[in-house]
């Protein structure tokens, strides 16, 4: 979502509390995009749920302000959603208590009265006498395996001219997000074994640095690379053409600091 990377460096100071459930998406990971819109705002939350435990973002844009952050939390018994919603907005880090429900393609948001707990830290007052009024809509968005038809129909558009520019052949490392007919490449770019490009700084890029791209299907189904670049010196991306139109849950990524 567009609004995470002008609070990125802010979020940062959140890593820590959220550091236990930084891990990788296990495959039986179950992960979810859910967004609602109106005509003067958006709200997006992403979730990674790993049997009674879950973690993700959620954000909002507005013209009275945005917000984004992280959330982590657990199912319970009765099937709903327990969350802690760490946040930033306008540079001030706040929490928040949440609870979910997921019904179909739809995700439910808990409305009630909230009660200071802490230094900015706001509680549900009375959680029995909340009202699941706010209503979410599930977006597409899947995850294929690495060594799947899916995924592989993505790398292999990649491969040949990564390896045109490596002057080797190269094997890509990461993963695969498809959202409708938009696909993202996240991930790293390898010689293969017993291979090495020819260019020290072309080596050097690729033992160092992340690479995606951005793609999508054209009007035979096949897919058509939009932009791909390796992350600059400092590590970071930065999209600044029709990859911005992409949807926004391809690359939310939860374990990001």
């Amino acid at each position: 979502m567009t609004i995470k990377y002008s609070l990125i460096t802010a979020l940062s100071a959140l890593g820590a509390a959220f550091s236990a459930f930084a891990q990788d998406a296990a495959p039986e990971s179950k992960v979810l995009a859910f967004e609602l819109k109106k005509a003067d705002a958006e709200e997006q939350i992403y979730l990674i749920i790993e049997g009674e435990f879950l973690r993700g973002t959620q954000g909002s844009s507005a013209e009275s302000g945005s917000a984004y952050g992280k959330l982590f939390g657990q199912i319970r018994e009765d099937g709903v959603l327990h969350v802690t919603y760490n946040y930033v907005i306008e540079n001030q880090i706040g929490s928040k208590e949440e609870l979910f429900k997921i019904a179909g393609d739809k995700l439910t948001v808990a409305v009630g009265e909230l009660e200071t707990h802490g230094p900015n830290q706001m509680v549900l007052k009375d959680p029995k006498k909340v009202k699941f009024s706010k209503v979410f809509k599930q977006v597409p968005l899947t995850i294929p395996e690495p060594d799947s038809a899916e995924s592989k129909a993505v790398t292999k558009v990649l491969q040949g001219p990564l390896a045109k520019e490596a002057g080797v052949p190269v094997t890509l490392n990461g993963i695969v997000r498809i959202a409708g007919n938009w696909a993202f490449f996240e991930g790293m770019v390898t010689p293969e074994e017993g291979k090495t490009p020819k260019d020290e700084a072309v080596a050097t890029k690729l033992a160092e640095r992340e690479f995606q791209a951005f793609l999508k299907k054209d009007d035979k189904g096949g897919w058509k690379v939009l932009r791909s670049t390796f992350a600059g010196p400092a590590g970071y991306f930065e999209y600044e053409d029709e990859s911005e139109t992409a949807p926004w849950q391809l690359t939310e990524n939860p374990d990001e600091n």
